[in-house]
């Protein structure tokens, strides 16, 4: 849910991706979206998501990043055989997500890569 949404940018070879959240607006709601129109393919055939957020100063960034893993969720996003899920979120809020969807038994462990500025959020 980062304002900059660049998570994804150099996966998909510095091409902006637009976000879960800004498409949902687009369309109308969340529900209207299709898997199809927010999964963006990139280096190794990895599958991108950005999640977004509201704007600055308007709501909980949070509430963007849970409305996009249950959208992913709801569709299907997780039933491939996948290797790897990475989430790239903002310290304690979003990480009470994460650490829901590994309670409920959908991921097998869980690893936390903080970044030094980012380690006191934690």
């Amino acid at each position: 849910c980062d304002p900059k949404a660049d998570s994804t940018r150099l996966i998909l070879h510095a091409k902006a991706q637009n976000t879960i959240m800004e498409m949902a607006a687009e369309v109308g709601s969340v529900e209207d979206l299709e898997l199809e129109d927010v999964l963006q393919i990139g280096y190794g055939n990895v599958r991108c998501a950005e999640s977004g957020g509201p704007e600055p100063g308007v709501g909980c960034a949070g509430r963007g990043v849970i409305t996009a893993i249950n959208f992913l969720e709801e569709e299907g996003a997780y039933e491939d055989d996948l290797d790897f899920v990475f989430y790239d979120v903002p310290g304690r809020r979003s990480m009470r997500r994460v650490r829901h969807a590994n309670s409920r038994k959908q991921s097998t462990g869980i690893y936390i890569v903080a970044l030094a500025r980012s380690w006191p959020s934690m």
